[in-house]
């Protein structure tokens, strides 16, 4: 949530079709809740997480995977010994400890356990994580347009002004304070409570928000609207280079990517730098649509490696063409849909790579939403490049590396110097 907390959590998506064969500019999550009771719930995080392999690395996600296979079911089978046991175990403890047990509390703690067995990428998101997930990656949300967090001093502090919205037509400015909204006070209240109150109601159009800055509290009225979270930005560099650096992999960005590439080339640009440092990855299909920009018809973007052993290779079925050059820039934060891009403009464009070798995230996850809202995500694949290579906790070694300076950026103007 953008109006929420501050959470550094890599990114999620909907599960992709296996065959698809249409090009997707965004894609809007499946809304289906599954009706199960306590501890229905927690035997079908069992199942799903006894099935997972364990892999490493930070996330590229396919499509919000929701248990279609479940839903058509009325019961559900408890016959491994395992599951049963833990039953019994569940209601033993919450009949018999000494204390009184809280049966939901007791649940979430199990089913901590079961994704602290397997790696870090494959775990439980609570509610509010998922929903601060879900804004980053849907690349749009209603809300005023700003970021927010708590501060050490109990206020609700405003992180970032997103342009072009509702909240930088207000006014507001990174480091002003929440002080109240409709005239309920916000001080001492978390971000998460602060990001409800501005848009937990879909019937309030706008908003009465105090805000606090140098001591003094200002007074402004605020539409609540749709806000596009930029993840793109873009600019000329001398000698006619084109310049667009990528923030994340959301449902947003190939638009944003092909509109800003277009107004770049309206402007004659010769060539062209993308900038993945620190980019840790986001939607599949993200990258796969930004790498049909430039990669011709026919030509493999990744492929997918599954369990059992089963190998899908996604080719470009774009008509696009491009023949300027192109550098990447990555560094030791590019990862997953990052290395996806960079690999498949360098196998397919004969793009080079300028800066440090990459994080080195091979892996795929799927997500499915329980009905509380919370989401559970797991690793499903392995990504490959286009011509087979696995990267998994090697990462991408660069044409021409380059160490960051900490005056100046030593690793953009070395993709400058090499496109000149």
């Amino acid at each position: 949530m953008k109006e929420g907390k501050r959470i550094k959590t890599k990114k999620v998506i909907k599960k992709a079709s296996e065959e698809i064969k249409k090009k997707t500019k965004s894609i809007e999550p499946e809304k289906r809740t599954l009706n199960f009771s306590l501890v229905e719930m927690v035997v079908i995080i069992i199942i799903v997480s006894l099935i997972v392999s364990v892999f490493s690395g930070f996330l590229v996600f396919k499509n919000y995977n929701y248990f279609s296979n479940i839903t058509s079911q009325t019961s559900i089978n408890t016959n491994d010994k395992k599951v049963n046991e833990f039953i019994e175990l569940y209601e033993e403890l919450k009949d018999k400890y000494v204390e009184d047990v809280n049966g939901e509390e007791l649940i979430d703690a199990a089913t901590k356990g079961m994704f602290d067995y397997l790696d870090i990428y494959t775990n439980y998101l609570d509610i509010d994580t998922t929903s601060d997930l879900q804004d980053r990656l849907n690349g749009e949300y209603k809300g005023i347009g700003v970021e927010i967090t708590n501060n050490k001093e109990s206020f609700v502090e405003i992180v970032t002004v997103f342009p072009n919205t509702p909240a930088e037509e207000a006014g507001l400015k990174t480091g002003d304070y929440i002080i109240s909204i409709n005239g309920e006070s916000m001080v001492g209240k978390t971000s998460a409570d602060v990001a409800n109150t501005i848009k937990g109601n879909p019937n309030v159009k706008f908003i009465t928000l105090v805000y606090r800055r140098n001591n003094k509290d200002e007074t402004v009225k605020i539409d609540i609207s749709k806000v596009i979270i930029p993840s793109v930005e873009s600019k000329v560099l001398d000698g006619n280079i084109g310049y667009l650096k990528l923030t994340t992999f959301s449902n947003t960005t190939y638009d944003q990517v092909e509109k800003k590439l277009v107004d770049l080339e309206k402007k004659n640009i010769k060539s062209l730098i993308i900038d993945l440092r620190d980019n840790t990855g986001g939607y599949l299909i993200a990258a796969r649509d930004i790498s049909e920009l430039f990669v011709e018809k026919g030509k493999v973007i990744y492929q997918l490696k599954y369990r059992d052993g089963r190998i899908e290779k996604v080719e470009s079925i774009s008509s696009n063409k491009r023949n300027y050059k192109v550098v990447v820039l990555i560094n030791e934060g590019s990862a997953s849909a990052s290395e996806i891009l960079a690999l498949a403009l360098k196998e397919n464009y004969d793009a080079t790579l300028v800066g440090k070798r990459s994080f080195g995230k091979g892996t795929v996850q799927d997500t499915s939403i329980l009905a509380n809202g919370s989401m559970i995500k797991y690793t499903s694949a392995y990504w490959l490049s286009p011509s087979g290579k696995s990267i998994n906790g090697v990462g991408i070694e660069p044409d021409v590396i380059v160490d960051q300076s900490k005056e100046g950026d030593t690793q953009l103007d070395k993709a400058i110097e090499t496109l000149k």
